[in-house]
């Protein structure tokens, strides 16, 4: 019995310190690679685009955004010319970057124009986040303005090398709590060793 604690001591004193390992290089910052930034103003009721391109599981982007009103921000797995092509499909002449069109594509439902992220921001602020896709997919992200009045935004979006840290962090997490409790038993066992030393210690010394 012995051996068989003792052997599940080192084997998850063993995983504990990979795990922890594994949790540094989880949080390493990704490597920047290139970084588009669209300061630009939008007339009312209408949207703008502020990137277009290719994303995979090796490749996120870095969004940052920020404007004087109430604006949204999209970013849809769907490339830019389709957009375009079902707008200018349906209105033949008009503005393609008319909000109302730009509602009604997203109102399609169509499998291609799928919305990955959602956010708004009333009387302006900041937008931030990341996305890295589980596969590769074309990805637009689109700055809308629904007010009557004009609307002035900074975004900036940065493409980065994605070395997979969150799924090496939850695998880490993972294999610690594996390793903690392959170390439970000697643990238990050096504690009530202890406490029978300190029984017996009392008792002598009364």
């Amino acid at each position: 019995m012995s051996r068989v604690i003792s052997a599940s001591l080192s084997l998850g004193t063993l995983i504990i310190s990979i795990s922890l390992a594994l949790l540094v290089v989880g949080f390493i910052p990704s490597i920047q690679n290139q970084s588009y930034t669209r300061t630009n103003l939008a007339e009312p009721e209408t949207w703008q685009v502020c990137y277009n391109g290719v994303l995979s599981p090796q490749i996120g982007v870095r969004v940052s955004s920020n404007a004087n009103a109430t604006y949204k921000l999209y970013i849809l797995c769907v490339d830019l010319s389709d957009i375009y092509n079902w707008i200018e499909s349906r209105v033949k002449g008009s503005n393609v970057y008319n909000l109302t069109m730009f509602d009604q594509y997203l109102n399609a439902g169509s499998d291609q124009n799928t919305v990955i992220r959602q956010d708004e921001r009333q009387d302006g602020g900041t937008i931030e986040f990341d996305c890295v896709p589980s596969q590769i997919i074309d990805v637009s992200i689109i700055i809308t303005n629904p007010s009557h009045d004009r609307l002035y935004f900074n975004v900036t979006s940065t493409k980065f090398k994605s070395f997979g840290q969150a799924s090496i962090r939850v695998f880490a997490e993972t294999m610690l709590m594996i390793g903690i409790a392959l170390t439970i038993p000697q643990t238990t066992k050096t504690l009530t060793t202890i406490r029978r030393r300190s029984s017996k210690t009392r008792a002598n010394l009364s």
